[in-house]
C-alpha cells in the first residue's frame, strides 16, 4: 500500500493531543509518558492527578481506560500531559518526577495506607456497635490535614479513646506532613478526636 503526502519527523498527533484539530491531521500513533503512581485519594478514570496521588498539583491525567474508580491505596498508571517531557525514549525525565523511584519508599507508603485503613475498620467496628455515623479513609486523613493547619477537631462521637502516636507516623510516611512530627509522644495534643455526644 502507497502512502500519499509527506509526514514530518515529530508527531503530529502528539503536538495536537488536548487541542480541537483541524482537518489537516490524519491518522497516527503517539507515545505518553506514564508513571506508577499510588492512589491516596479515591480518584476517577481521566481526573486530574499529581506525582503524589492525589488531585494535588496535577502532572498528568488518571489511566483514562479505566473501567472503574482507583481506590485508595491502588496502584495505577499516571498518564503525563503531553508536551510535557524532556526526554522521551523507553527511559524518560520529567522535572516532577524523580529519576529513580525507591521501591523501599513506595513499600512503606502502601504499608501505612494498609496500617490507616485498618485503623478505619476498628473505627468502624466501634461505631456500629455505638450506632454512630462510620467515618472513612478519606475522612481520617482530611481531619487529621486540617487539625494540622487549624487545630479544629474533628467530631466523630464517643466511641474513639484517641490518636495512637502511630498513626502520625504512618499519615508523615504518606504525606510527607513534617508538621505532624510534633503531635507523636505529645500525649493529649496528638488526639484530633471531639466527642460530638
Amino acid at each position: 500500500m502507497e502512502m500519499t503526502g509527506k509526514r514530518k519527523v515529530s508527531t503530529d498527533a502528539l503536538e495536537t493531543l488536548g487541542m480541537i484539530i483541524n482537518e489537516t491531521q490524519k491518522r497516527d500513533a503517539i507515545h505518553l509518558a506514564v508513571e506508577p503512581v499510588i492512589a491516596k485519594e479515591r480518584l476517577l478514570p481521566g481526573q486530574n492527578v499529581g506525582v503524589n496521588g492525589t488531585t494535588e498539583n496535577p502532572v498528568g491525567i488518571v489511566d483514562p481506560f479505566l473501567k472503574q474508580p482507583v481506590e485508595v491505596g491502588e496502584r495505577f498508571w499516571l498518564v503525563v500531559y503531553p508536551r510535557q517531557i524532556h526526554s522521551l525514549r523507553h527511559v524518560w525525565t520529567h522535572p516532577d518526577f524523580p529519576d529513580e523511584i525507591i521501591d523501599k519508599k513506595e513499600q512503606n507508603i502502601i504499608d501505612s495506607i494498609e496500617w490507616i485503613k485498618n485503623f478505619v475498620r476498628e473505627i468502624q467496628e466501634k461505631a456500629a456497635v455505638y450506632e454512630y455515623k462510620p467515618i472513612n479513609y478519606e475522612d481520617l486523613m482530611e481531619g487529621a490535614k486540617n487539625y494540622i493547619e487549624t487545630r479544629k477537631k474533628f467530631s466523630i462521637g464517643g466511641y474513639v479513646d484517641g490518636i495512637p502516636d502511630e498513626f502520625w507516623i504512618h499519615y508523615i510516611i504518606i504525606t510527607g506532613e513534617k508538621e505532624a512530627y510534633k503531635f507523636i509522644n505529645s500525649e493529649s495534643e496528638g488526639n484530633f478526636f471531639m466527642c460530638y455526644c
